[in-house]
């Protein structure tokens, strides 16, 4: 289908609502991969995810705006340690009128862009259920390489899966990124996993 005209920016305040709507609308589906939450969000949490995020330097909320409201989300998390506030891990939702019209890739793109211009962060996390093609297809369009996986980590619809962790930088600009800090080299991997039936794929960033 036809790439949509799109403005990917930052979220504020003001979006809280929309957020929610385009949440709830995804969790009201049930779809098979969408594992992590089955309750609703209010419209005070989505604008408390907002501040959460747009608050600390490695975190950032990201809304994908096209003419008729809010296309998709992504969510990037910086994590707190002082030992792990170089890696931050992000989740992708698009609403259904919007999929396959390259949301996902505008929103992952502009994540990538973040993320080189802040330079803060070295790692970055995704998880992708195995039975997601479109995720898994995504995964593929940044270039990303193998890795390891959770057996069994997560059930969903009545069946285990395993759950893999990613990181969709190139393995390049990360290597340049250590050496400019001093730290070891870096590899960017895509995990592929395959339980019964099912195919899994996913990224990890691993130092070498």
């Amino acid at each position: 289908m036809a790439d949509l005209p799109l403005t990917v920016r930052e979220a504020v305040p003001s979006d809280c609502e929309d957020i929610a709507a385009l949440f709830n609308g995804v969790i009201a589906e049930r779809l098979p991969w969408f594992f992590s939450r089955t309750e609703h969000i209010s419209i005070s949490q989505a604008l408390g995810l907002i501040e959460r995020l747009s608050s600390a330097p490695n975190s950032i909320l990201l809304v994908a705006d096209s003419n008729e409201g809010l296309a998709g989300i992504l969510d990037c998390h910086g994590y707190s340690l002082p030992s792990q506030v170089h890696a931050a891990q992000f989740n992708l939702l698009v609403a259904q009128p919007y999929r396959a019209k390259s949301v996902g890739s505008a929103l992952v793109q502009r994540l990538i862009s973040w993320v080189e211009e802040q330079r803060v962060i070295v790692r970055l996390e995704a998880e992708v259920v195995s039975n997601n093609e479109a995720s898994l297809a995504l995964c593929s369009r940044f270039g990303l390489l193998l890795e390891g996986r959770k057996r069994n980590a997560v059930r969903v619809c009545d069946q285990y899966l395993d759950l893999c962790s990613g990181a969709p930088l190139g393995a390049a600009r990360l290597a340049a990124e250590s050496s400019r800090r001093a730290l070891p080299p870096y590899q960017a991997i895509l995990v592929e996993v395959k339980p019964p039936g099912l195919a899994r794929r996913s990224l990890l960033g691993r130092w070498r």
